[in-house]
């Protein structure tokens, strides 16, 4: 089976088959308890209708983000804006492993209904759309980051599709050139098949331990490029826990994902 959120290997096997329907969109960024208070999620009951996203309607802001914040409203701030960026730049990007996430969810939670039949046709599309691009491409570690990115970027303009390891390297880039240092890309998973997740964390303290994110400090935020929303560490793996359905026979584990080994060597240190 495939890990829906992060493929560090590429090559999978074509067992979906593709169906010609519309992907929902993502809600707006949703700040969670203690942030600003804009589509916060109300509440983690995910066995109804817990696939309702509303679309995303991006500002389409034109100033740069060129600024470095130490505090926590403006690290709230540069979440917003790396959001509002990146929404702008891709405004209708799609995702199999939201879809996939979606369907296993329905066909838990309401196995004969007509929306859990949808839902599985849309991820069933999705896989098709995805490993028509993932089979075409080369070894990851044989890449600058760099030259990753830049495949990354064409893949979104062509196909529409974006899963959240690529999502959260974008943010990290662009993070990078904004001379923000003080920032981490962080991997979650289980052991289950659809629960690895991969997003950013701005505003780290300097000695934050990355699987203890009580540890991370009072200034850091999550920015999760992928479920578009800006959450504290704690507000953040409550939703994960729940979301991801992660528990006492399916622990969550925590990883830094350190880009200078993940990638071939370049000129640019990240």
């Amino acid at each position: 089976m495939v890990s829906p959120c992060y493929f560090p290997n590429y090559g999978y096997n074509n067992f979906y088959s593709g169906v010609q329907t519309r992907v929902p969109q993502y809600s707006q960024p949703a700040l969670t308890q203690g942030l600003p208070q804009y589509n916060r999620l109300q509440n983690y009951n995910y066995s109804g209708y817990f696939n309702q996203y509303q679309p995303a309607n991006a500002a389409y802001y034109t100033q740069p983000i060129n600024y470095t914040y130490s505090n926590l409203n403006n690290n709230i701030k540069l979440a917003e804006s790396l959001l509002n960026e990146f929404n702008s730049q891709y405004p209708n990007l799609e995702s199999f492993t939201m879809s996939e996430l979606r369907s296993i969810k329905a066909q838990k939670y309401n196995p004969h209904s007509i929306q859990t039949t949808v839902l599985k046709g849309i991820a069933d599309r999705d896989f098709e759309k995805m490993i028509s691009y993932l089979n075409k491409r080369p070894n990851q570690r044989l890449m600058t980051f760099d030259e990753y990115l830049a495949m990354v970027k064409q893949e979104f303009a062509t196909y529409n599709m974006g899963n959240c390891g690529e999502r959260a390297y974008i943010l990290h880039d662009r993070l990078n050139k904004t001379g923000i240092k003080n920032q981490a890309v962080i991997e979650i998973s289980g052991n289950k098949n659809y629960n690895n997740h991969v997003f950013n964390v701005i505003g780290l303290a300097p000695d934050a331990v990355f699987n203890k994110p009580e540890t991370w400090g009072p200034e850091a935020i999550v920015v999760d490029a992928w479920s578009n929303r800006i959450m504290k560490p704690q507000e953040a793996f409550n939703f994960y826990n729940h979301f991801f359905e992660y528990g006492q026979n399916n622990p969550m584990k925590v990883d830094n994902l350190d880009i200078t080994k993940l990638f071939k060597p370049s000129v640019q240190t990240y």
